[in-house]
């Protein structure tokens, strides 16, 4: 038989929903709170807010004669019809959550307009009122809520320890102070201060209270705007990096959400700064018009779909990698003294270590080609005017022909007036510029230049190809099949030749030629072992498919640890790698170049 369930089941039904945990009425009331306007918020809990939750505000407040009817199910200033839905832009909109919270708690609020002497004042409990009336408050609202699922202990049973729906809270408070830059927050937890923003909209600021020094002093500055769309905040140095996600944060129109687009978007600009398994540190902010978003997908708000995802994708990447591109990416090493002044407070290394090339001998070695079993980076060519031309260079240019490219060139220089001092340990090169020395590890830095090379040749269409003698017939399943053919403009770019010889099988004509050789036929099992995986995951991109590959030959490539270069070899890597847009990390994440400034080494010294 069906029934008509009454409103106080359907209450607490619908809090399930919206009412997952104290975190859950937290998010609910300071999205309140900042709809209503409010420049101040305090939030204090106790017992992890299973006991106590107080939420008040500086806000507008609740007219006294509406507070009753802010209680009842689907009660709402947010919207008034299906077009409201479709532009909403306040944080709070479906009328569910007080009316949740009130069916499976005791409540208390005390609200005042600025309009009004006298504020009002409810307690609920259960969803029942049990008292009503006015009495004086300052402008704004306090919400206080007790002893959370107490009717429903089913639900309180599978509520974790009060430390973690403490931490669970403070997640929900640090989302909302990053996102509203602008509004004071104060987060009391068991009557200790955890938090406290000033409000004063710098958002660098908030993440020195949140995240400490020295998160906010490696945050890089993110502005992009374009066709009505606008992606500001910080984005967080290679440095910063974390083993997992939980320092991504992204809003839309103020409204913290999740979102796999912006994720990936994400992830592709940081795409060869970041090793594998490491997330970046990100503030972010999409101002966009609703009408191209939809956040009403779920009760508790956190997910969103976009009219036009490739856009927003598209915007959000481009976005971070120009902030990234325009920045000094290199990490300083500081001095860390822990021992006492009266013992030996540094370990010297071995001066016979320290193996410095003389650049004049280095210049005119005669042999040393022949003695480096790797592709030779070209040297930087000469001017036309220049009358003489070093023999070593022209050995250089007649061994080895490499490929001209034409590589980005950053907006700043972050090396102009460099010099090269020498190596130490066989593998890195000592660069000194103003007050700062710079390590610059030969094989990452290699292994930069020579992705980048690549890179820009596939971007461009411009990878060469070299036709086999004989013809690759590789059989392949319909899903591999399928993933060839729908991504042949694809391959055809990288440099592959591909022709169809049955339902069951196609053959590999022409392979990419890059860093000197043909990659063969097993490079192309292995890029389309990448776009099955893409394809069942929906997300096929053409850098992305191939980037992986070209990581692996790159790094193979490159010249190594201990491998011999000359001081003209060494200038040339040098030169071409601080040309690039990053050459701050290798294609896998490792950084290519550390700064040691001058002050760093006088503490050292105790200066």
């Amino acid at each position: 038989m069906i029934k008509v369930l009454d409103n106080t089941l359907i209450n607490k039904i619908a809090a399930g929903e919206v009412v997952e945990r104290p975190s859950s009425v937290v998010k609910e009331l300071i999205e309140n709170a900042i709809d209503a306007g409010a420049s101040s918020i305090t939030i204090e809990v106790k017992n992890g807010g299973i006991d106590y939750i107080r939420v008040s505000d500086n806000g507008k407040g609740i007219p006294a004669e509406q507070l009753r009817h802010a209680f009842l199910r689907h009660a709402t200033s947010k919207i008034t019809d299906f077009d409201d839905l479709l532009n909403v832009l306040t944080l709070g909109f479906r009328g569910e959550a007080l009316s949740s919270i009130a069916s499976v708690s005791e409540v208390e609020v005390l609200t005042k307009t600025a309009d009004n002497e006298l504020g009002r004042k409810i307690n609920l409990l259960n969803g029942e009122v049990k008292l009503e009336k006015d009495e004086s408050c300052a402008d704004g609202t306090n919400f206080i809520v007790r002893n959370l699922f107490a009717n429903v202990p089913a639900r309180r049973k599978f509520l974790k320890r009060p430390a973690t729906e403490s931490g669970y809270v403070s997640d929900i408070i640090t989302k909302n102070a990053l996102g509203n830059p602008n509004i004071a927050f104060k987060y009391i937890n068991n009557e200790t201060t955890l938090l406290q923003t000033n409000g004063n909209g710098i958002l660098r600021d908030v993440v020195f209270c949140i995240y400490g020094s020295d998160v906010a002093k490696n945050m890089v500055e993110v502005l992009h705007k374009q066709s009505g769309f606008k992606v500001n905040g910080l984005c967080g140095k290679n440095e910063l990096a974390r083993a997992n996600r939980s320092y991504e944060n992204f809003y839309i129109n103020g409204r913290y959400v999740k979102s796999d687009i912006v994720h990936d978007a994400v992830m592709d600009a940081y795409q060869t700064r970041l090793p594998i398994g490491r997330f970046p540190v990100y503030v972010l902010s999409l101002s966009v018009d609703p009408k191209f978003c939809d956040v009403n997908v779920h009760p508790t708000k956190l997910e969103v779909r976009f009219s036009d995802e490739n856009a927003v994708y598209q915007l959000v990447k481009d976005a971070v990698s120009n902030s990234l591109n325009a920045t000094n990416m290199i990490p300083a090493v500081t001095a860390k003294i822990n021992r006492p002044v009266t013992d030996v407070a540094f370990e010297c290394a071995d001066t016979k270590a320290f193996v410095f090339n003389d650049p004049l001998a280095a210049a005119f070695e005669e042999n040393i080609l022949s003695m480096i079993d790797i592709p030779v980076i070209p040297v930087q060519e000469k001017s036309e005017n220049s009358a003489t031309t070093n023999q070593k260079e022209n050995k250089l240019q007649l061994l080895h022909k490499p490929e001209q490219t034409t590589l980005p060139q950053p907006k700043n220089a972050f090396f102009d007036n460099y010099r090269i001092i020498g190596q130490i340990f066989g593998t890195y090169w000592v660069v000194e510029q103003g007050a700062s020395i710079y390590y610059m590890d030969q094989h990452a830095a290699h292994e930069r230049v020579l992705f980048d090379e690549v890179s820009v040749k596939f971007t461009n269409g411009t990878v060469p190809s070299q036709s086999l003698l004989v013809p690759v017939a590789i059989n392949m399943q319909d899903r591999e099949k399928e993933a060839v053919f729908a991504n042949i403009v694809l391959l055809e770019k990288l440099g592959f030749e591909i022709e169809e010889l049955n339902d069951t099988a196609i053959a590999v004509r022409s392979v990419p030629y890059i860093f000197s050789r043909h990659t063969g036929a097993a490079f192309f099992s292995d890029i389309l072992d990448v776009l099955i995986s893409d394809v069942v995951g929906n997300k096929v991109n053409d850098m992305a498919a191939a980037a992986f590959k070209i990581n692996y030959i790159a790094c193979k490539a490159a010249v190594k640890a201990n491998d011999r270069l000359s001081y003209t070899e060494a200038k040339a890597l040098i030169e071409r790698a601080l040309k690039l847009d990053n050459p701050f990390t290798c294609p896998h994440g490792r950084p290519t170049i550390v700064e040691l400034s001058e002050r760093e080494i006088e503490k050292m010294f105790k200066r």
